[in-house]
């Protein structure tokens, strides 16, 4: 969930709801979401903590991603769950697709962009869905 430095917490909840609608959660899915300090300040209220893990990491270049992945048990995720849901368009995430695809889950990549993200993250994930949240895209689409 990035919005830039002037993302409003309307933005981060118009973006939960996309996602939730989307994927339909239910109870005893997990979902973790990464973030730098400053973002997780500023979206946390937007957030239902009761149903999110915020992972947040330091301050610095991709340290919310770095966070996020060492925060993944690949043999947990496996044993329980059937699919996994990949919500960024960095290309930082395309092994963890990866790894989970030859494990045997079906991984889902979800972007909140109209660029659909970087190429080798959708090619190592079976399904796609564009959450069309800003200005210029205002509906989900699955791809």
């Amino acid at each position: 969930m990035n919005g830039g430095t002037n993302a409003s917490i309307e933005f981060a909840r118009r973006v939960w709801s996309l996602f939730v609608s989307s994927f339909e959660l239910r109870a005893g899915d997990q979902v973790n979401i990464g973030m730098a300090p400053w973002t997780a300040c500023n979206y946390m209220t937007a957030l239902p903590l009761n149903q999110v893990r915020l992972v947040v990491g330091a301050s610095g270049r991709d340290s919310a991603d770095k966070a996020l992945l060492n925060s993944v048990d690949v043999d947990h995720v496996a044993e329980r769950f059937d699919s996994v849901v990949i919500a960024s368009g960095d290309g930082f995430f395309a092994g963890l697709a990866r790894t989970l695809s030859e494990r045997g889950l079906s991984v889902w990549n979800a972007t909140s962009s109209c660029s659909g993200g970087a190429a080798r993250l959708q090619q190592a994930c079976q399904h796609h869905l564009r959450l069309r949240v800003g200005p210029q895209c205002h509906h989900s689409t699955a791809a």
